[in-house]
């Protein structure tokens, strides 16, 4: 279990973005907009993956197009050790 801490995490992350409401307007934990930005690079991802999760894609490429791109990096990160795994030394 120690193994796939990673792995749970970002998966976590996942349940989170998928439960989320992207209209209500919550405390942003946006680095930028605490320092008074109005927007960043970054902004509108979370969005963007909670709407490819239920698949509106239309929506999430107008919330970030960069989403997809994310969202597939983020479920490589979560199944690689399961597809590479080493084998043990003898």
């Amino acid at each position: 279990m120690k193994k796939y801490k990673e792995q749970l995490l970002w998966l976590a992350a996942l349940l989170l973005l998928f439960f989320m409401n992207p209209a209500r307007n919550g405390v942003s934990l946006c680095f930028f907009k605490l320092l008074g930005f109005s927007g960043c690079p970054g902004c509108g991802l979370g969005h963007s993956i909670h709407y490819l999760l239920h698949l509106q894609f239309r929506a999430s490429f107008e919330a970030h197009k960069l989403g997809g791109p994310a969202l597939l990096l983020i479920l490589y990160t979560i199944l690689k050790p399961f597809f590479h795994s080493t084998p043990k030394p003898s």
